[in-house]
């Protein structure tokens, strides 16, 4: 089945500031709804970086709207990133079976936008975190780097498939006081340290679940942890 893309207007329902809302009709006929987010002063003709930014909680529309808004948005179109930001589909969160269909979207994205490297960004908070692990360890040819904000790899399957991410940098946020998730990311961590692969780990005082030390108009030292060659 040929891919069916339907462009919203922008400031459509829930979707942050200069966002897209879009639709795409996978082969199987699967609709994912994403948010896209282009740079200042995108030229059709060029290529820029991309993140994808998985959101958290039940991974819909309007977790997609708080994730942009909070963390990916404002820093990215400022300093030439793309983002594309997908909603799960009914019953398919990327965390569990909606994993799946990353590759295949990912492909339609790369045909329609100028992706610097052909490849992607991978990013998300809480759940989305937890997806951005997933996706990258799984389909780690499709990935420049991983930027986890309180998560990791959840399941055992998962967190065995981290040796895969050895030519992907890592860069980890989490909250002093967010101790589940604190717990699994720095067993993440120190794993990938035994593997020898390149990790940048932080855990923020006075921060829980939210990380506000990151949030907003403090979001530009997520990008700062991104782009550095070095932690």
């Amino acid at each position: 089945m040929r891919s069916v893309l339907v462009v919203v207007l922008a400031f459509l329902v829930g979707v942050a500031n200069a966002a897209d809302l879009r639709r795409m009709t996978l082969s199987n006929g699967v609709i994912i709804e994403y948010a896209l987010a282009l740079p200042d002063g995108y030229r059709g003709e060029a290529t820029y970086p991309a993140i994808l930014a998985f959101p958290g909680g039940r991974q819909t529309l309007a977790s997609v709207d708080a994730a942009l808004s909070r963390y990916w948005e404002r820093e990215a179109v400022q300093r030439g990133y793309i983002v594309v930001s997908p909603a799960a589909p009914p019953g398919l969160p990327f965390y569990e079976a909606g994993a799946e269909l990353i590759p295949e979207f990912l492909e339609r994205q790369l045909a329609l936008l100028g992706i610097e490297g052909g490849k992607f960004h991978v990013a998300g908070a809480s759940n989305g975190a937890v997806s951005a692990f997933i996706a990258a360890t799984r389909y780690p040819q499709l990935f420049h780097t991983v930027t986890a904000l309180a998560g990791f790899p959840e399941r055992e399957e998962d967190f065995a498939r981290l040796d895969r991410l050895d030519m992907i940098k890592i860069v980890m946020f989490v909250g002093m006081s967010d101790d589940y998730w604190r717990a699994g990311m720095e067993k993440t961590r120190d794993r990938l340290r035994v593997l020898g692969q390149s990790v940048c780990y932080e855990a923020l005082p006075r921060n829980g679940h939210l990380l506000p030390d990151l949030s907003f108009e403090k979001s530009g030292r997520i990008f700062q942890r991104m782009t550095q060659l070095r932690c």
